[in-house]
């Protein structure tokens, strides 16, 4: 039970940290839609849509560039966009990287109390 609680403890950690990163990416989306002439709200028509629509495309968008990848119907249109979007990639990279390290000590903890046996010896020898 105590494993299963620490996977859903990780899941929760990725669930929080998309949220506010989509609602800093959507803020920072916000303050710069006055001054740039094309942006990710104008190009996206964001600024016609309900809050929930509004949250929902930015936690999205923001999903999809935290795991680096991008599947192109959102993306940064003006330079300072692009400078913010790479800043949180390279944040992704390290989130994921965490978030994978410890699924993987976990488990590893998991065989080692279970007692799993590790049959790479067998198939050496096979």
């Amino acid at each position: 039970m105590l494993y299963v609680y620490k996977i859903f403890r990780l899941i929760i950690i990725a669930i929080i940290i998309t949220y506010f990163i989509g609602c800093i990416w959507f803020m920072f989306c916000t303050i710069y839609n006055d001054t740039e002439p094309n942006s990710f709200i104008k190009k996206n028509k964001l600024d016609k849509e309900d809050q929930t629509h509004k949250l929902i495309i930015s936690c999205y968008y923001a999903l999809t560039t935290l795991s680096t990848v991008g599947y192109g119907d959102y993306y940064p249109i003006s330079n300072n966009e692009r400078i913010i979007a790479v800043v949180i990639m390279l944040g992704g990279v390290a989130f994921f990287s965490y978030i994978m390290g410890n699924f993987i000590e976990i488990i590893s903890n998991y065989e080692k109390k279970m007692g799993v046996v590790d049959k790479s010896g067998d198939l050496h020898n096979w």
